[in-house]
C-alpha cells in the first residue's frame, strides 16, 4: 500500500462496517454510480430499472449505516438525495448540451449517479470520525452537522460544518455544501446507474478504480 493511501472505515463498527482503501490522485472520486462497489450490492439478483428507483435503492442501502440514534443523520441524507435532484433539473439545459453528443445513450437524468457518494459514520483511525465523509478523488471531505465547540484537526481530511438550521431548509442547505459536492451537474465524467457492471466489494476488500 502507498504511503499516500488512506485506509477509511465508514458504517457500523465491527463485522457491520466498510472498509475502503483510498489514493489521492489514483483513486477516482466516489460517486453515487459506484453504490454497487461500495456498498456491495448483489448484481446478479438486480433488474433494470428507472434513475428514480435506482437512487432510492442506494438511499435505502445507507439507511443501515447511518447512527441508529441520529435523526440529523437521516434528515441530512434525505436532503442531499432530494437536493440531487433538484440539482440536475435546475440545470437540465445545461447538462443536456453536454450529453448531445452521445445521442440517445445518456439522459439527462443520468447525472444524478455523478453526485458525490456520502459514506455515513466515518472513522479517521486516530483522527477521529464525522456524521459523513465524501471522496473527491484527492481528499476526504469530513461532514459534521451543527457547530462543534472546537473545530477538528484531521488533516488530510477537510472539514464541512452543516448547521443544524439548514437542514430544514432546502436553499440554506444547498448553500452549506461546498463548490466540491455542488458541482457534480459539470463534472466531466459519463454517468451510469449504481448497479453497474463490475463485481461488488467483499466486506473488507479495498476499493479501487480505473
Amino acid at each position: 500500500m502507498s504511503e499516500l493511501t488512506m485506509s477509511l472505515e465508514f458504517g457500523a463498527s465491527g463485522l457491520g462496517g466498510r472498509r475502503i482503501a483510498l489514493t489521492p490522485g489514483v483513486t477516482a472520486a466516489l460517486r453515487l454510480q459506484d453504490a454497487a462497489e461500495v456498498l456491495g450490492f448483489s448484481l446478479a439478483s438486480a433488474r433494470p430499472c428507472a434513475a428514480p428507483e435506482q437512487l432510492a435503492m442506494v438511499r435505502d442501502a445507507l439507511e443501515p449505516l447511518l447512527d441508529p440514534w441520529s435523526q440529523t443523520a437521516r434528515l441530512f441524507l434525505c436532503r442531499y438525495f432530494d437536493w440531487v435532484q433538484r440539482t440536475v433539473e435546475t440545470h437540465k439545459r445545461a447538462v443536456g448540451e453536454r450529453l448531445a453528443m452521445h445521442g440517445n445513450v445518456l439522459w439527462t437524468g443520468d447525472v444524478i449517479y455523478s453526485a458525490l457518494f456520502p459514506l455515513p459514520r466515518p472513522r479517521f483511525g486516530k483522527r477521529g470520525s464525522a456524521q459523513f465523509a465524501f471522496w473527491t478523488g484527492r481528499q476526504i471531505l469530513g461532514v459534521y452537522i451543527g457547530e462543534p465547540d472546537i473545530a477538528p484537526h484531521l488533516e488530510p481530511v477537510v472539514p464541512v460544518f452543516i448547521p443544524r438550521a439548514a437542514l430544514a431548509d432546502g436553499s440554506a442547505f444547498a448553500a452549506a455544501l461546498p463548490i466540491e459536492l455542488s458541482d457534480f451537474w459539470s463534472a466531466p465524467v459519463l454517468p451510469r446507474g449504481p448497479l453497474g457492471t463490475r463485481l461488488p466489494l467483499s466486506p473488507d476488500q479495498p476499493f479501487t478504480q480505473a
